[in-house]
This record gives C-alpha cells, structure tokens and sequence, in this order.
C-alpha cells in the first residue's frame, strides 16, 4: 500500500473524530480496529495503528490490550463474574445446583475469577463484575434499572427495552413438551389416532413460564388434563400424584424428573403400576430410576454461556444476545411402565 500523505492521514483522522462525536457509537462502545480503518479509508495497517494510538492518547479513545479500541465511558470494565443463584440452588443434585458446578468449572478452567452469592434483596451488584443469575428477583430487577449487561440462565429476558442489555441461555421448552407427547403417543400415525386415549401432565407451579410452554407444546400434539404441583420437588409432586396417576390411564408426563420420581413413588407406596411416564431435565435420579426423560444438553448449555461470559468480559456492549438450545429424548423403562395394564403402541 502506497505511503499516505500527511492530508490523508489528516482527512482519515477528522473522519474518524467525526464518528465519534456524531452518536454514531455509545460510550463504552468497541470503535473500529486498525486492521478496519486501515481497509475502510484505505491506509495502512500501521498508520492505522499510530491513529488510534493518537485519539487515546488526546482522550477520544481508551485502548484495551488484547481487546482494541473503546469509546470513553460506559459502565467499568468487567473483571470478573458473580453467579448470583436462587438458594434453591443449595440443594444437592437439584438443576440449579448441577448449573452452578458445571458454570464454577468452566469458569475456573479458563481462569476467571468468580464467586457465587445468593439472591436476595441485600445482593448488591458489584461494578466490576458481570451477573450470571439462575432464577433470580432482585438481582435482574436491578440490571435492568442500571441499564447494565448480565446473563440470564435457564430463562429468557424480558420483552423490550428492558432485554437490551441482558443475554439469556435457555432451553426450548415448548420444542421439548412436543418431544414428551410424542414419546408417549409412539410410533402411532397422527391420522390414526386411538380415540378415548388419556394422558395426563403433572406440571410445577402454574406461574412458571417454563412449565407453561412445556405444557403448551405438549397439548399442540396430544390433549391432556393438566394438574399442577405447588413447587418442583419431590414432596410437591407426591401431594399431586395421585390426582396425576388417576388421570393418567395411557401415559404422563411431568415436567421435571423430581415429579416423576415422586409419581414412582406415590404407586410404589400405594402398590400401583405406574402409567408409562416422561419427565424432563435428565436429572441424575433419572438415570438412577429409569425414568424416561427430554434431557437437558448441559454442555450445550454452559457452551455458549461461557461464550456470552467472554463476550462481555471483553469489553462488548452491544445488544443482548438470546440463545435458545433444543433438549433431545431419552428412552428408558418407565416409558413402557403400566403396560400391561395399559396398552401403548410403539
């Protein structure tokens, strides 16, 4: 590339300046490279390189190492990661709690320094790191009034301006209720649908965005009497159990697997067979009991959530990214449960 004249680098410089006084970028934004100003204007790489030096130097940019150019201002730099969870996730071997080991390891395989803290009205946001919330209240309420980046797992942000600033990781929940309908209604065709054929879904608290578009998706395929838990472990799925196995003749399917293992339970207890039965999540009592389950692919999960991290631990502030991940179906034994009693084609 042709050596530039002192004009053309003049005229490139306004032109950059003009770009960053015209609103064109926000504060805390990531400016252009030197690889691109030096294509764009049609310069070299080096004198893009001493350009931008120079805008640092006179204050018009902050130059991150290893990380480029950023226009003054904005929320501080991240250097670090709070993991900001329920306090159900305390609880052994629960979703939020096989989250929060698998998110701990990964962190600490790439050497980001992190902590984890409870939800609550005291967890207080900390400037210089970015939140990672499963389940959370007070915590996302105040990202949002900060206007300021955090990821959301296990759950989607909120519609609207609100969302602009919070990446979420979740499952296709509804995706994943069609897959529990079609487990139980087999191999079947859908012209020749049995009539008079009962299903049942034993869902958690009725609120719960994800138990609805579980329930929706299951219902798009196969109609079924809904009963609804008071929460989603094994004791609020035991209370409701038996109104779910009476409702239940050709097949149930339960939202998470902690219900489903409470649904074995409750017949074991009462000496039934259990109609065949789905659950969700592939928790590790899944495994352990047989129970046919939509899994939830965890590396998956934690793949792109790491990806997110690492986005914004970079000095990103672009618009919120939405990951939405499909489950996948495991076939085990309490998918032909209750067969003799009750019939299903596979």
């Amino acid at each position: 590339m042709a050596r530039p004249t002192a004009a053309l680098t003049l005229q490139v410089r306004e032109r950059l300046l003009d770009r960053l006084h015209s609103g064109f970028h926000r504060p805390g934004d990531r400016f252009l490279s030197a690889r691109a100003v030096s294509r764009q204007f049609g310069i070299s790489y080096q004198t893009a390189h001493r350009l931008l030096r120079s805008l640092a130097d006179e204050g018009h940019l902050v130059i991150r190492e290893k990380s480029g150019a950023f226009v003054p201002g904005g929320p501080p730099t991240l250097t670090g990661v709070d993991l900001i969870f329920h306090p159900r996730a305390k609880r052994r071997d629960s979703f939020g709690w096989r989250l929060l080991q698998m998110l701990a390891a990964a962190l600490n395989s790439e050497n980001i320094h992190h902590e984890t803290r409870w939800d609550g009205q005291r967890c207080s946001l900390r400037p210089d790191r970015l939140p990672v919330m499963w389940e959370p209240t007070h915590a996302l309420a105040r990202c949002i009034q900060q206007h300021r980046p955090g990821l959301l797992m296990n759950n989607r942000a909120p519609f609207g301006m609100s969302s602009l600033h919070i990446d979420s990781v979740s499952l296709d929940d509804f995706s994943g209720g069609v897959c529990a309908a079609e487990l139980l209604q087999g191999r079947r065709s859908t012209k020749r649908r049995t009539p008079r054929r009962h299903f049942a879904i034993l869902a958690g608290p009725q609120p719960d965005s994800r138990n609805r578009l579980r329930v929706e998706g299951f219902r798009s395929l196969l109609k079924a009497q809904v009963i609804y838990a008071d929460g989603w472990y094994f004791e609020d799925g035991y209370r409701a159990a038996g109104a779910a196995v009476k409702a239940a003749q050709h097949g149930l399917f339960c939202c998470n697997d902690r219900l489903a293992q409470a649904v074995l339970t409750w017949c074991d207890d009462h000496q039934l067979t259990p109609p065949p039965l789905v659950g969700f999540d592939n928790a590790p009592i899944a495994e352990h009991l047989g129970i046919a389950t939509i899994a939830i692919p965890w590396q998956a999960l934690v793949s792109h959530a790491m990806s997110l991290i690492r986005r914004r631990l970079k000095g990103d502030t672009g618009s919120s990214n939405q990951q939405i991940i499909c489950p996948r179906p495991i076939i085990r034994r309490s998918l032909s449960a209750g067969k003799s009693a009750h019939a299903i084609s596979m």
